[in-house]
């Protein structure tokens, strides 16, 4: 279950590292469309949306929540692999008896870290949920903690339900956890992990970018690229800023970080 875009990259025009040939066998169900002002046209991720914008995403997935259930009526499929999102998908594996498989493109150290207060939401426990200020103080076992915004991840939004009821609803109720991981990379988070949730975990490998062929000339856009560039530098000459991938700056929040990074005489 996922948005249509997905889709449209595994098209037969697409690169073969996109494909998905048989026995996959896609059907897009695109999106409900929502009033442009909550959700522009052709928004289907939350990289497709300002943050203060992405509950109305939330919302329009669970317009999916009939055609979904018709689609899994009709067909009778034997698992059904999910996200978070869906929360109410638990309830059509029920209603037609068909078990669910929770996906997740997190790694299993990210799983190991929030399963716990995920199991609060959960209502696995007799402790109360904490409020998301007190989630951003590291607890007394760990230095990790949640960011701002990652602590509102337990509030209530505007689709009406947070996202860690989603989710808890969602890992409560699949009996195999599917992690994008693997034993040789994280065989001890995934570890912590099973142990934790009690779940089936799989590891579904790390899903690492194709390799160049060799001789192919690549771009300073590559990994290659940008390492070869790099060594071409003087040492401490080059700042690197990452703002993570669905950071949207404005032009002037561009600008003023281009001058700082100038005026102490680095590359950009």
């Amino acid at each position: 279950m996922s948005p249509s875009y997905p889709h449209q990259k595994t098209s037969k025009d697409s690169p073969k590292s996109y494909q998905i040939y048989n026995p996959v066998q896609l059907f897009p169900i695109p999106l409900p469309p929502l009033d442009p002002g909550l959700l522009p046209e052709g928004a289907e991720g939350t990289v497709d949306l300002p943050f203060e914008k992405t509950d109305n995403l939330k919302i329009a997935y669970d317009l999916l929540q009939k055609p979904i259930n018709q689609f899994i009526a009709d067909r009778l499929p034997d698992w059904i692999i999910t996200d978070l999102a869906a929360h109410w998908v638990v309830e059509t594996g029920k209603e037609y008896g068909v078990p669910l498989v929770y996906f997740s493109v997190f790694s299993a150290a990210t799983r190991a870290f929030v399963s716990s207060a995920q199991n609060l939401s959960g209502g696995n426990t007799n402790d109360v949920l904490p409020s998301p200020k007190a989630l951003t103080l590291p607890p007394d076992l760990s230095t990790v903690a949640f960011r701002g915004q990652e602590a509102g991840f337990y509030g209530v939004n505007n689709s009406g339900i947070s996202d860690a009821e989603r989710r808890a609803t969602t890992l409560s109720s699949c009996p195999v956890h599917a992690i994008r991981s693997c034993e040789e990379f994280e065989g001890e988070y995934l570890e912590a992990y099973k142990n934790n949730s009690g779940k089936l975990v799989i590891p579904t490998g790390l899903l690492p970018p194709e390799i160049p062929a060799k001789g192919v000339k690549r771009e300073i856009s590559t990994a290659d690229g940008i390492f070869e560039w790099l060594d071409k530098q003087k040492t401490r000459s080059v700042v690197f800023v990452g703002f993570a991938s669905e950071c949207k700056l404005s032009n002037e929040q561009k600008f003023k970080r281009a001058q700082i990074i100038k005026e102490h005489g680095a590359k950009i």
